[in-house]
C-alpha cells in the first residue's frame, strides 16, 4: 500500500517492466556469440561479491592479459588482491575529483591523473562512483535503482556557468562506465574505499564531495601525506611531464642567444603564450636564420633559451573536447617550464593534488617533452580507457541497424548537445529549427568529402536518415528531427536491448555512452567544440581508423 500511495500507476508500469526484463534476462540462455551482462545489486556492506559477468569482444588496440569472459566486481577487490595490485608501488596518488561534471570530462580528468601517478610511479585512487545528472523516466523510478542526491548538497553545484542547473543526480558505481579490469591491466588504479580497506580505515569515509578526505590523515600511525596546493600545479607557467630530456639539448645555466629569444618571444606576444612550431620556425627563417631541416630549427629555438614539447591540438581553438587527435608541437620559453617529474618526486606515502585542474588544460594536464611519451599516452587513451563490454556491443549492434535505415549504404551522424547548453548560450542556435539546419548543411559538407573515401555499401544520400545524438527530450522537438530525416537512440534501442543491459539504460548518462559509440560508427560525424561528447566520438574515431577528413567539429 506505500508503493501504490507513493508512484502513480503508470511508474509502478515502468518499473515492473524494468524488474521483469532484468529477471529475465538472469535466466535467459544466451548462444556463445551473445555479451551477456548480469547486473548485480548495489553494493552490501559486508564481504559477499556481488558480481555481474560479461564476454567482451576485443575491439582495438592490445590482445587482453586475461580471459576476456570476466567477472566485474561491483564491491570491491579483496585485501589479497589489492595488495597484490599495489605491491611494489612507491605510494598512493589522490586528488580532489570534479564529480560534478558529466562523465566525458570525468574520463578525462582520470585519464590525465593515471600517466601523473604513473610518471611518479604511484599507485592512482579513483572515486568508487560517478554522478548521473539526468533520469530517461520519472526521477522516482530511477531513485529505486541509485542513491539520489542533491548536487547542490553533495557537490555544492547550483549553478553552471551563471545558469540554475537541475540539482538531482544519481550516484551510479564507476564500474558501469569504465572498464576497470582493462583499465588495470595497463596500471595499478584502485577505488577510493579500497584505499580505505587497505588501511583499515571504514570505507564511509569517502566523500560525497568526490574531494579527497584530509581527516583521515588525523588518524594516528597513518602513512605519511603531502599536500600539492592548487596554485603550484601550472599558475604561470608551464607544466610538463618531465625536463629529463632537456640537458642533452641545453640547461638552465648554458648561455642564451638574448636575439633569438627576442625574436620568440615577439612572436609569442604575451608571455604566456606556447609558440607553435611552425610560427617559431617562420619566425627564424623571417629573421634570417637559415633553416633546412627541423633538428636545425630546433637547434636554433634551444639556443634562444626555448624547447619544443609535444602535444594536441585543441579542436576549435579551445580545450573543451580533450582529443589525442591532431598532434602537434609546441614551443616554450625553458624558463617558465617545470617538470611534473622533477617537482613532485617525493617520500610521502601519500601524494595529493588539491583542487580543480580539469578546464583549459592539454589532454594529460600538461604537455610532453618527448614525443615518445605523447604517443605512449595516446596509446593509453585509445586502448585502455574504454566502457564495459556489454555497452560497447550494444553500439556495435546499434549501429548495424542504423546501417539497415540506409538500405545499406554509409551513413552520417551528428551529436546536439541541447539541454543546459540553450540556458548558458553554448548551444550553436537556441532554434531548433535553426540548429538542425545547420546540422544538414554541415552534413552537405561531410558528403562531398566522403566522395575520396572508399565506403562499405556506398555513399549516403541526401535523402538517407541521419543519426543524432542529442539530450534534446522534448517530443515535439524530437518529431520535428524525426520528420527531417533524423533518427533517434529511441528509434534504434529494442525492448530486447534494455532487458540485456538491464536499469542502467534508465540513465541518460549510460545512455549517451551508447550513443557516442554508435555516432563515431558512421561515415561522417559532425559536433561542436564545446561538447566534451564529441571529443569522445573523435577519439573513438581515431581508434577506428577513421580519417581525420571524415569529421567536423566547430
Amino acid at each position: 500500500m506505500r508503493i501504490l500511495s507513493r508512484y502513480p500507476t503508470r511508474y509502478l508500469v515502468i518499473a515492473a517492466f524494468i524488474s521483469f526484463g532484468f529477471i529475465l534476462h538472469l535466466t535467459r540462455l544466451v548462444d556463445h556469440h551473445d555479451i551477456s551482462p548480469t547486473w548485480g545489486p548495489p553494493p552490501k556492506s559486508d564481504d559477499t561479491q556481488e558480481t555481474f559477468s560479461y564476454k567482451s569482444k576485443h575491439q582495438h588496440g592490445d590482445e587482453p592479459t586475461h580471459d576476456e569472459s570476466r567477472p566485474v566486481k561491483l564491491d570491491r577487490l579483496s585485501l589479497e588482491e589489492l595488495k597484490t595490485l599495489v605491491s611494489g608501488k612507491k605510494g598512493y596518488y589522490v586528488r580532489d575529483w570534479s564529480v560534478g561534471l558529466g562523465w566525458n570530462n570525468m574520463k578525462y580528468i582520470i585519464e590525465a591523473a593515471l600517466i601523473q601517478a604513473k610518471l611518479l610511479d604511484r599507485v592512482l585512487v579513483i572515486p568508487s562512483f560517478v554522478y548521473a545528472r539526468n533520469c530517461e523516466y520519472d526521477i522516482d523510478v530511477c531513485s529505486e535503482y541509485a542513491l539520489m542526491v542533491n548536487r547542490e548538497d553533495a557537490v555544492g553545484w547550483d549553478k553552471w556557468n551563471g545558469a540554475p542547473l537541475n540539482t538531482n543526480a544519481w550516484q551510479l558505481p564507476i564500474e558501469l562506465m569504465l572498464d576497470l579490469p582493462k583499465l588495470r591491466s595497463y596500471y595499478p588504479v584502485i577505488l577510493t574505499p579500497e584505499f580505505m580497506q587497505l588501511h583499515n580505515l571504514d570505507t564511509s569515509n569517502e566523500l560525497l564531495t568526490g574531494q579527497w578526505n584530509r581527516d583521515i590523515h588525523k588518524t594516528p600511525n597513518m602513512t605519511s601525506f603531502h599536500v600539492i596546493p592548487n596554485h603550484i600545479f601550472d599558475n604561470d607557467i608551464f607544466r610538463v611531464d618531465t625536463t629529463h630530456p632537456f640537458p642533452s639539448k641545453m640547461n638552465e645555466s648554458m648561455e642564451i642567444d638574448t636575439e633569438i629569444n627576442a625574436h620568440l618571444r615577439e612572436a609569442a606576444g604575451e608571455e604566456k603564450n606556447p609558440l607553435s612550431w611552425d610560427n617559431a620556425v617562420q619566425t627564424l627563417r623571417n629573421k634570417g636564420h637559415y633553416i633546412d631541416d627541423d633538428e636545425t630549427a630546433e637547434k636554433f629555438m634551444n639556443r634562444g633559451g626555448w624547447i619544443v614539447t609535444y602535444t594536441y591540438e585543441g579542436l576549435g581553438g579551445m580545450e573543451y573536447t580533450r582529443t589525442v587527435a591532431p598532434t602537434i608541437r609546441q614551443v616554450l620559453p625553458r624558463s617558465r617550464v617545470h617538470g611534473w617529474v622533477e617537482d613532485f618526486t617525493l617520500n610521502a606515502d601519500v601524494l595529493f593534488l588539491e583542487g580543480e585542474t580539469h578546464l583549459s588544460r592539454k589532454p594529460g594536464g600538461f604537455r610532453f617533452t618527448t614525443l615518445a611519451a605523447r604517443d605512449d599516452y595516446t596509446h593509453f587513451v585509445l586502448t585502455y580507457m574504454r566502457p564495459i563490454g556489454p555497452l560497447i556491443a550494444l553500439s556495435e549492434k546499434i549501429a548495424r541497424r542504423m546501417t539497415g535505415l540506409a538500405d545499406g549504404r554509409a551513413w552520417l551522424s551528428a551529436h546536439m548537445r541541447r539541454g543546459d547548453f540553450t540556458v548558458i548560450g553554448w548551444v550553436k542556435d537556441k532554434s531548433l529549427e535553426s540548429h538542425l539546419k545547420h546540422v544538414q548543411e554541415i552534413f552537405e559538407q561531410g558528403r562531398k568529402r566522403l566522395v575520396r573515401q572508399v565506403l562499405r555499401g556506398g555513399m549516403p544520400r541526401e535523402d538517407d536518415p541521419y543519426f543524432i545524438a542529442t539530450d534534446e527530450r522534448n517530443s515535439t522537438n524530437l518529431d520535428y528531427m524525426r520528420q527531417n530525416g533524423a533518427v533517434i537512440i529511441y528509434d534504434l534501442l529494442t525492448i530486447e536491448d534494455r532487458r540485456e543491459i538491464g536499469w542502467p539504460l534508465l540513465f541518460t548518462d549510460v545512455l549517451g555512452i551508447v550513443e557516442q559509440r554508435v555516432a563515431a560508427s558512421s561515415a561522417f560525424f559532425y559536433g561542436h567544440a564545446l561538447s566534451s561528447l564529441a571529443g569522445g566520438v573523435v577519439n573513438i574515431r581515431t581508434t577506428m581508423g577513421f580519417d581525420s577528413n571524415t569529421w567536423i567539429i566547430d
